[in-house]
């Protein structure tokens, strides 16, 4: 037992709230390693990793947004420079009216309520829009994030693996975890920790300490596609999102499938990202270059949540990112962070004790 090697937080998954975590944690002095299954395939991984401030249908400013994205420059900037290495873009968001009533709305209802936003409304004419339909304009929205997200993880553990921090495992939580009085032991590993925090995405709806949380999960289908008749970097937005990536072409997405939570790509889900493409170009899209699925961790409420077990206060769970993973993993991890070292409480509005102290009441 003498030989296992101690940690403060023993981090289960470097998906984006695992990475995010243990660099917060890192930054703070603490003594960390990071356990991931290293899947091909992961939601992280296929993330498309888009930071903007506007949601649905009726342009409702996203949660908490400029807190989140304030937090969120800073810390990639911040690894970036650590690392010497370059993954964070901000662009241009370009949101395309469906509709002359849906411009009216926009003005009339909801303009105001995006004040701390920098907008401006696009004629038809306009040169971004040339390769659109869009008769009736557009609304844009200067600096908005795109975090090169595979590029993110994989920086980030090969600084891990440089500090002897991180670890290939397939951890169960079951059978591979002793908890003792002081310490969490994982023996196969010979490590032990004063805590550890799963951030394994949607796998966590299955942890026996956490099923009982409400888990909404939902699968996403993704597409990257070459359209040369697009020569702008902006993010484009009506019913699919376009995102340019550092090949030259432009990933496309998403759709949400509760029912089927699996990583196969489906035609079904191609093809209705591809009709929905077609239907805002004024010429038929180019060949699909890769289509990928994963399934996105999720809450009923859309929120994320951190805390640690009630009944076993050395386990915790980090998760419940859903689509806004890039833009919430920073503050959240930070978050958890400040809980870990200095006992702050966390944030009311996600802090997951309370969901879970309702299920065991």
């Amino acid at each position: 037992m003498n030989s296992q090697t101690e940690y403060d937080v023993l981090i289960i998954g470097q998906g984006l709230a695992g990475t995010c975590l243990a660099w917060q944690l890192l930054l703070r002095g603490q003594r960390v390693m990071v356990i991931d299954r290293e899947e091909a395939v992961t939601s992280s991984k296929i993330a498309a990793g888009l930071m903007t401030p506007v949601t649905g249908k009726r342009f409702v400013l996203s949660w908490r947004y400029a807190e989140f994205f304030e937090e969120a420059v800073r810390f990639y900037r911040d690894i970036e420079q650590k690392t010497e290495s370059s993954f964070l873009n901000l662009r241009t968001y370009t949101r395309i009216f469906r509709s002359e009533q849906e411009r009216v709305d926009f003005v009339d209802k909801r303009a105001g309520k995006l004040a701390s936003i920098r907008f401006e409304l696009l004629d038809s004419d306009d040169k971004v829009l040339t390769a659109f339909h869009a008769p009736e304009g557009a609304l844009q929205i200067k600096e908005v994030g795109q975090l090169q997200v595979a590029k993110f993880l994989e920086v980030s553990r090969n600084w891990f693996l440089r500090e002897e921090c991180y670890l290939t495992a397939d951890v169960d939580p079951v059978h591979d975890m002793q908890i003792e009085q002081n310490r969490v032991v994982l023996d196969s590993l010979d490590c032990s920790a004063k805590r550890i925090v799963y951030c394994r995405g949607a796998e966590d709806r299955f942890h026996p300490l956490f099923s009982s949380l409400p888990f909404l999960p939902a699968k996403g289908e993704i597409l990257t596609m070459e359209i040369p008749q697009i020569s702008t970097e902006d993010v484009i937005s009506q019913g699919v999102w376009l995102a340019p990536n550092t090949e030259g072409n432009f990933r496309i997405g998403s759709t949400y499938d509760w029912d089927h939570l699996n990583q196969e790509p489906t035609a079904q889900g191609g093809d209705q990202i591809f009709k929905t493409l077609s239907g805002i170009l004024r010429e038929s899209p180019h060949e699909i270059i890769n289509h990928q699925a994963a399934v996105r961790p999720a809450m009923n409420d859309q929120k994320p949540l951190a805390c640690f077990h009630p009944e076993e206060p050395r386990i915790g769970i980090l998760n419940g990112l859903g689509s806004k993973g890039s833009l919430q993993a920073p503050w959240l991890a930070r978050e958890m962070a400040e809980h870990i070292v200095t006992g702050r409480e966390l944030d009311p509005e996600i802090d997951g004790r309370r969901k879970l102290n309702s299920c065991l009441s």
